[in-house]
């Protein structure tokens, strides 16, 4: 459908006029005599949302890479700006946030099982026999079993079932010796 004004195209989408001006500055197609095709309108608007969504999580993840490259390196800011694409102000703007908290960020790192350790100690606190009445128990399980394989792996220590493992060694052995 064709339509000659912007309010015929705010009534259609049910937007505001500043909506529809917001658009037109951002590219909304208009046909070469002025009117707008509200057919084209849809597409543009589809894929404009799904590049924005798009955007967004490139975002992100630029911006997980500036944290993790200026916690995990010693590269300078222009370095990490070259390395990921971003100019050296929006790094500095990322890694300001970075340096701020690095400290915590660093006895986080080193203490990680400790913290593991609290967390599981925290599920075992907050449980009580109505609790237990009324969760299920592999929900229970899986929540203290996460907490400890998370403070095994961070001690580097094994998560497997050692006796598991131990009783199939000996089995084994038996297997052997008869």
């Amino acid at each position: 459908m064709i339509v000659k004004f912007q309010r015929q195209v705010a009534e259609h989408f049910g937007v505001s006029m500043n909506s529809v001006h917001n658009w037109k500055h951002r590219g909304m197609p208009r046909m070469e005599d002025g009117q707008y095709d509200l057919d084209a309108i849809e597409v543009w608007r589809a894929s404009s949302v799904q590049m924005r969504k798009y955007d967004e999580k490139r975002k992100e993840k630029i911006k997980r890479d500036v944290m993790a490259l200026r916690m995990n390196t010693k590269m300078s800011i222009p370095d990490i700006a070259e390395k990921v694409g971003l100019n050296v102000e929006a790094t500095k703007k990322i890694t300001r946030m970075v340096d701020k908290y690095k400290p915590e960020l660093e006895h986080f790192k080193a203490n990680k099982a400790d913290y593991f350790t609290l967390e599981q100690m925290r599920y075992f606190d907050h449980i009580t026999d109505e609790k237990l009445k009324n969760t299920p128990a592999r929900d229970l399980r899986a929540m203290a079993k996460t907490a400890w394989e998370q403070e095994r792996v961070e001690r580097g220590e094994s998560t497997d079932n050692v006796a598991v493992i131990v009783k199939h060694i000996k089995e084994l052995k038996a297997q052997e010796d008869a």
